[in-house]
């Protein structure tokens, strides 16, 4: 009886570091589990911010300073279709003198002189536009002194005009 509670006291105490061991690996598990998924968050907060610099930077090119500017966007295509503008559109009357002026000289004059096919086609649809026009007369300015109209991702529209013309 001796020898057999001997064997059965040595095989328990044989199999404490196999259970030791068992318990030190699910816990390496858990811990790993947990990195993981630590390190799968940390990558989507990055990926998200990453998104919304890309965003904002696209907001930023997407915005008219100077001159340049605003005759790089005439030049490289068409403007805003201004005939879904309402009275309840939120328009910015932006007049060219109020823009920083550019290093080349008449930058906007140029494009416009080079784009005259779309700009009749807008000053058109301004002045066919009766809450637009409307918009512009208030601010002092007639259908043909719009020179571009650019709309922005919340909706709102700004409508560039030659305040010298």
């Amino acid at each position: 009886m001796k020898k057999l509670s001997a064997l059965l006291l040595a095989g328990i105490f044989s199999s404490l570091p196999g259970l030791a061991l068992a318990q030190d690996n699910a816990a390496d598990n858990l811990k790993q589990g947990a990195e993981n998924a630590a390190n799968a968050v940390g990558n989507a907060a990055n990926n998200a911010m990453q998104a919304a610099g890309n965003a904002m930077q696209s907001a930023a090119d997407a915005v008219v300073r100077s001159t340049d500017d605003l005759a790089a966007k005439i030049t490289a295509g068409s403007s805003t279709d201004v005939k879904a503008i309402t009275e309840t559109t939120d328009v910015k009357i932006v007049p060219l003198s109020s823009l920083t002026a550019g290093g080349a000289a008449d930058a906007v004059a140029n494009a416009v002189a080079a784009h005259t096919d779309w700009l009749t086609a807008l000053r058109a649809d301004v002045a066919a536009n009766a809450a637009l026009s409307a918009k512009l007369a208030a601010a002092g300015y007639k259908p043909d002194q719009v020179v571009y109209a650019d709309a922005a991702a919340d909706g709102s529209v700004s409508v560039y005009v030659d305040d010298k013309a």
